[in-house]
């Protein structure tokens, strides 16, 4: 059975407006991509300033962690931070003579 003539036209209209309100949308969006990328400032970095990097402190609470300490230290340790704190709270499992045992010879305090 064929559509009369008036709906098949009327749909054709339709999906071409639409076409082309995206197609537009697109150009625009294209065009702001242009102006924005050739007229925004930029920082010179020849004269940038340097700053100093932050110092970085990575405290993680611990209680009853024996079995997880090693594994947990390690991956703190590679992160690059300047200090790693365990706060062992009374644990009943040995959580701080590990973590103790496993910071020895690095830089610190190491308490």
């Amino acid at each position: 059975m064929k559509l009369p003539r008036r709906r098949r036209l009327g749909s054709s209209l339709a999906q071409g407006l639409l076409t082309g309100m995206a197609l537009g949308y697109t150009a625009y969006r294209a065009a702001t991509l242009v102006v924005n990328a050739r007229t925004f400032p930029r920082l010179d970095r020849k004269h940038a300033a340097v700053s100093p990097r932050p110092k970085v402190s990575l405290l993680t609470p611990a209680r009853d962690e024996a079995h997880n300490v090693p594994k947990l230290l390690g991956g703190l340790l590679r992160q690059g931070a300047d200090e790693v704190i365990l706060l062992d709270d009374h644990s009943s499992d040995g959580t701080g003579d590990i973590a103790r045992e496993l910071c020895q010879g690095v830089p610190g305090p190491g308490w």
